[in-house]
């Protein structure tokens, strides 16, 4: 799971930063490991929804037509 202190500072950089971040190749051959987006995904929200039990698509239909939503996008 991610985390930092970003209540204290805007999170935003952070997060542009980590998705940016890739591992180096002789590292990703050496383990195995990828970094690709879909890792990232389960970083950043993913392992959170289902440790809480949060359907992230059931919330991103519920919340489509909120004000807030709109004016992120």
């Amino acid at each position: 799971m991610f985390g930092s202190d970003y209540a204290i500072w805007e999170p935003k950089w952070i997060i542009e930063k980590f998705l940016e971040f890739e591992l180096p190749e002789d590292m990703q051959e050496e383990t195995g490991v990828t970094f690709d987006l879909e890792v990232k995904k389960k970083i950043l929200a993913g392992n959170a929804a289902r440790l809480y039990n949060i359907d992230i698509e059931k919330q991103k239909e519920k919340l489509k037509n909120c004000q807030l939503s709109k004016r992120i996008a």
